[in-house]
């Protein structure tokens, strides 16, 4: 993901809409929390990182993708926050989401 900069210029807009869910919801995560936590990655996650959505699907695994990326969209769509981002990767994943 980190070597592949279009790919990895999504994280970050992905996790800023993680965190307007979050303050939201009312936990107290500043817009900081973003930048250090992509700076301990870029610091720390080996480059063969792989999510466990990714390992999942090429398993054909079931897919949490509803329990996480969904929940995102649907605590947005209550507080009227966009999330596009995860709006996609839910909707992309959905065909996927009771393995094979």
């Amino acid at each position: 993901m980190r070597e592949t900069p279009e790919t990895w210029q999504l994280v970050k807009p992905a996790m800023m809409e993680v965190v307007a869910i979050a303050q939201a919801e009312g936990v107290a995560l500043d817009e900081g929390a973003v930048d250090r936590a992509l700076a301990e990655a870029e610091e720390k996650m080996p480059g063969t990182w792989r999510g466990s959505l990714v390992l999942d699907l090429e398993a054909g695994n079931r897919l949490e993708v509803d329990w996480l990326h969904g929940t995102i969209c649907r605590l947005g769509q209550k507080h009227g926050i966009e999330t596009p981002f995860h709006h996609f990767v839910h909707g992309a994943l959905m065909p996927s989401a009771a393995g094979r």
